[in-house]
């Protein structure tokens, strides 16, 4: 028997560009939502994903969507019709670096 399977995110990465003034922080620019396709002949498709800020010099964090100690920051959800997992992130606004 022989399985075949593949994803394909829409992009790599997600992004938040800040502009810091006297007034505080303001966004320019947020791009926080990912979309994972799978296709193939498989079934009870799991998914893993792996948090990592650049800015910092941490181990990544991984988590599946079945954690109940993913970030608040973070949201995941299956779109089982589409044959597709969604990820959020919904950076914190008191941050003062992109």
């Amino acid at each position: 028997m022989t399985f075949s399977f593949a994803i394909q995110p829409e992009k790599t990465t997600l992004s938040c560009r800040l502009f810091l003034d006297s007034n505080g922080t303001k966004i320019i620019s947020l791009d926080s939502m990912n979309k994972v396709f799978y296709s193939g002949n498989v079934s009870d498709v799991k998914f893993e994903f792996v948090i990592e800020d650049e800015t910092l010099k941490t181990k990544p964090a991984t988590y599946t969507r079945f954690e109940s100690d993913i970030p608040k920051h973070f949201r995941i959800e299956e779109i089982p019709d589409q044959k597709a997992i969604s990820f959020f992130w919904n950076p914190p606004i008191n941050e003062r670096i992109n």
